[in-house]
Order: structure tokens, then sequence, then C-alpha cells
């Protein structure tokens, strides 16, 4: 594979640029011309290439470039031209353009974009002759179909940036020269963070048919649409895939402008009668001949509960049938890329040996891809150092903590789990509160129907003592994740409440229930005993302590002290304190 020239920007991961000063042109690092011949294809890469975080909501889009239309008819539009954006850009390496139920982004982490550097104040290219070029000079406002809403925003841009640009050339003493901008200068990335040396690695493609619905209604209909959205965004983020989303093609399943044919095809059934509904999806393999897996979940009647709670072990078993489907073994150690999937299961064994090669494999899957979930991989992987006894939280280790969370890209990227990952990161190992709570609401946000966001959001919730809200987060994350594999690490959460909290009686049962499925989790070792300590267990509690300083023999109740167990409240650290003492720590 071919090296690819590093952005100009610095900016870990961004292989393309984006000119909007001047005709609209997109390119690769090596400048080569990548930019989509319609219209309102390129109209649409400056919008979300200008929006706050790269992202506008589906039903802005649909109103500024089909505003006088039927709703539904503004919505098939939309997805007609998202599909005809993609298909522009099927060649790049990477996706850049992402769709979920309700947003359209660009992924401001692969895409430079040049009047974004001006909007950071950024160096001015080197003065010309000429005037300023027009923001997105030639692109025709009047692209039909009720585009009035598109034209108001041109007016206003090509306004603002006039007027930003003609403050920066009287600051600068000199005339902006026409010609492409420079990439936009952010903190210069982390070692962990460098850009790869190479173009990114292909991800595996899936594809999302047309639901079949019988019975319902629209109701049923809208319900399965609800379920595959979710499903796609835990795909997504947790297996990194492309996703092919033929919904947005009226069910047509032609391969033209494709470049990589899905490996796995999912259907989803919906089945209704009155009282009574259930969904099934099926894996298919490629060309759509063969069925490789079903799964099947019962879902009562259509009102109650809602249905991402309903269906939360269906919607994790897909999740894991289409992980087993299309991550394949790598051919060779040097093309090991490792899924989002995999990586945190390779983590909940709590294998010390795994986990060090997991680092490996990890900081290989970054070069590999550029996606910025590595990052947040890498910075999680680094609470297990700390929590699991496996290393010391000294200096060393929270400088790289910090370095891959400083890199920029995980606050631009619309990946929920990374959001998660990264949010555990900064409160367990730096303390940086404020920094965990945005990046966790993020999460929850983005991916609501994630136990595993919810449970961290939960976690940072009880480092700060805020009980009754880490309880509600925790319960939710047991209700979403009731068939997670790693549904021992929510009752390890519920039994640190509870320990806090002063119910040492349910912390020490809560505790018991996880050690006695995993006996070497360093957090549910240390709340049992404490909770033990206090409920006047003294020696059950000594042989928990016991079985700690076999894997770190210079534990001690110290840690709190230390900040090792990340708590916030002064009581709460007093009561571990206590604890840990009391049970011969």
């Amino acid at each position: 594979m071919s090296s690819v020239e590093r952005p100009p920007s610095g900016i870990a991961g961004q292989a393309f640029r984006l000119f909007l000063l001047g005709p609209l042109r997109l390119a690769d690092a090596e400048d080569r011309d990548l930019t989509p011949g319609s219209g309102v294809q390129r109209a649409m890469l400056a919008v979300l290439a200008l929006a706050p975080r790269g992202s506008v909501s589906r039903v802005r889009l649909q109103d500024m470039f089909w505003g006088e239309k039927d709703p539904q008819l503004a919505a098939q539009s939309l997805r007609t031209a998202l599909h005809g954006l993609r298909r522009s850009l099927a060649a790049l390496p990477v996706p850049i353009v992402t769709t979920d139920e309700t947003t359209v982004g660009l992924r401001l982490d692969l895409v430079a974009v040049d009047l974004l550097a001006l909007q950071e104040a950024a160096p001015l290219p080197a003065a010309a002759l000429g005037g300023a070029p027009e923001v997105l000079e030639g692109l025709n406002p009047r692209l039909g179909g009720g585009a009035e809403g598109f034209e108001d925003w041109l007016r206003d841009q090509r306004s603002f940036w006039s007027d930003r640009i003609e403050t920066l050339v009287a600051a600068a003493g000199a005339t902006l020269a026409v010609g492409p901008a420079p990439a936009p200068a952010t903190l210069a990335p982390a070692r962990a963070a460098a850009p790869p040396e190479r173009a990114p690695a292909l991800p595996p493609v899936l594809g999302l048919l047309v639901p079949l619905v019988e019975g319902g209604g629209p109701r049923a209909q809208f319900l399965a649409d609800g379920v595959l959205d979710r499903i796609s965004v835990s795909l997504r983020d947790h297996l990194g895939v492309r996703l092919y989303d033929y919904r947005e093609l009226g069910g047509d399943t032609d391969m033209a402008g494709i470049v990589d044919e899905p490996l796995l095809y999912l259907r989803l059934r919906f089945y209704h009668e009155p009282g009574w509904s259930s969904i099934r999806m099926i894996g298919l393999g490629p060309g759509l001949r063969d069925m490789l897996w079903s799964a099947e979940c019962e879902l009562g009647a259509l009102d109650g509960a809602p249905i991402e709670e309903r269906a939360a072990d269906f919607l994790a078993e897909v999740v894991t049938l289409s992980a087993e489907t299309v991550h394949r073994p790598p051919q060779s150690e040097n093309e090991a890329t490792i899924s989002p999937f995999h990586a945190m299961n390779v983590m909940f064994q709590l294998d010390r040996g795994a986990l060090d090669e997991l680092r490996g494999q990890i900081a290989t899957s970054w070069e590999r891809t550029a996606d910025p979930v590595y990052l947040s991989l890498q910075a999680y992987l680094n609470t297990f150092r700390v929590g699991e006894h496996w290393g010391a939280q000294d200096g060393d280790l929270r400088e790289e903590t910090l370095e891959m969370l400083c890199s920029g890209l995980l606050e631009r990227s619309q990946n929920g789990l990374a959001a998660a990952l990264a949010g555990h990161a900064a409160g367990y190992v730096l303390h940086d509160r404020d920094r965990a709570e945005a990046l966790l609401a993020r999460a929850v946000t983005l991916v609501p129907q994630s136990a595993f966001a919810w449970d961290h959001f939960a976690l940072h919730r009880t480092y700060c003592g805020r009980y009754d809200s880490a309880r509600e987060a925790s319960a939710r994350a047991m209700r979403l994740g009731a068939g997670s594999p790693i549904r021992f690490s929510f009752e390890t959460t519920n039994c640190m409440i509870s320990t806090l909290e002063g119910r040492f009686e349910a912390g020490r049962d809560l505790g018991r229930a996880v050690l006695a499925k995993r006996p070497r989790y360093g957090a549910a070792l240390r709340y049992t005993a404490v909770s033990l300590a206090h409920n006047g267990q003294i020696a059950e509690a000594e042989r928990l302590i016991a079985r700690i300083r076999a894997m770190d023999p210079t534990f001690s109740s110290g840690w709190v002290a230390q900040n090792r167990m990340a708590i916030e409240n002064p009581g709460a650290r007093a009561l571990l304190q206590l604890g840990l003492t009391r049970a011969g720590a």
C-alpha cells in the first residue's frame, strides 16, 4: 500500500482537504481532486463543513434544500441526495460523511477545512495582489426544489466570511492570496496519536436492507426502522464498519458505484398482531444467497417500555453475531486490525498477558485506520493498568493518557463508544471531572441504547458523589445490558454505589456475585472487602485483600489518599480508607 502524504495541518488522521475559498474543491493529501459533480452534493458538503461539530440534523437539511416539498417527499429527496453523495465519494479509503436516524455529519477528524483556519485566526496565506476569493465561488444558490433555506444560508456565510477575511487581511497588512487556505492549526498531536504513515485500511462493509413489516401499519414500520437505526449505530461504534443503507435507495440493492460488496447483509422482519409483536434479524452472506444466522425477540404490545430496553438482549446478540461474521482472522500479523468490540471483550477477560498483547493490537489498528476510537481504546486500557493492579498510576501513565485524549479528534468524533471510553479515562486516570462529564453526557446522547455508556456515566457520577443520578444511570445500564457478556462490570458499579452509600449488606452481596464470575476483578475485590469490613466480616475481607496483594504486593489503604480510587467526596474517601484499614490493607 502506497504511503499517504501527511496533511499540512498536522492534525492526526486528516487525510483530506476541503477548500471553500474560491470554487469548492475536495482533495486528498496528494492533491487528487475528489470533488462531487452535483451542485446539491457540493452544497451539502459545504453546509456540513461549516456546521458546529460538522453535524446537521436531517430535518434542517430537508428544510434548507427541499423546504417547499411535502415532508415525506423531502425526506425521500434527502435520502436520494445522500446516496448520490456517498456514491460520489465511494472511492475514498474511509467514509467521510456519516448518517444516523437524526443527523448527517462530516468527519472533521479526517477532513481539514480551509475556512475553519480563519475562524481560529490561523496564519494567512502569502500576500498577493488580487482580492480575496469569494466563498464557494460559482456555487449557484438556486438549486431548485425549494432551496430558499440554502440561498439564505449561502448569503449569510459569504457576508460573514467576507468580513472575517477583510479583518484578518487588514491585521496582517496584506491582501489575501487567491487559492486554498492552510488547514486549521490545533494542538499538536500526541505521540500516541501520530498520523498513520499510509492510507487508512478499509473497514468491512455491512448492508442494511429494507425491513419487512407484517401487520401493525405505520406504527410498526416506524418501530422497525427505529430498531434498525439503533442497531446501525451500535455496529458503527463497536465494529468500525461501513454501512450501506438500502432504505435510502427505496430497497434497490444495485451495487453500481459501490466499491466493496457487503460481507454481511442484515434483514429485519417485524411481526405484529393485536397485543403482540416480535422481531427477527437474518444475516445474509454476499450476493444475498446464504442465510448465515438469525436472532429473534418477542416485544409484546407496541406500547410500554422503550423498544431499546425490551430488545436489549436482541440488540447485543445482533452486534455479537455481526462481529463474528465480518471480523475474520487477519492473514498476517502486519494486517491485524482488531475491532473495538473484540478489544473490549479482551479487556474484560482480565488476563494480564492478553492485555499486554492488546496494547500492540490497538496501536496497530490506529495506524492502519486513523479511527479515533482506537485512541480512546488506548486511553481506556490505561484504566485497567490502574484498576486491575497491572501498573502504577505514575506520571508517565497520566502523561500518556493525556496525550491520547488531547489530539482534538475525540471531540469531533460522532462515535458514542469512543466518547464513553475517553470519558472514563479522563475521570479515572486524569481526575478531570469536567471533561469526563462532557464526554460521558455526550456518549449517552449519541448512543442512548448503550448499556456500556450508561454504566460509565453512572461510574462518573459515583466518583463525584452524586449517588441519586448514579443509581438511575446504573439501573438503566442493567436493563439495557441484561444479556451483555460484561454485565458483571455493571453489577460492580451497583456494588460501588451501595458501598459508598453505606448499604454494606447490599454491597457485599453484589460484590460476591461478581467475584463468583470474575475472581480477579480488582474493583469488585476492593469494594466488596470494604463492605465486608464495615459489616464486621473481617476474616472474609482480609482474604479478599490477600487476593489483591497476590496481584499487587504494594496495595494498601493508601490508595485512597493517593486518589487511585478516583473518589472525590471526602466522606466517601474516609469510608473507603477505614474499610480497607479494617480489612488489613
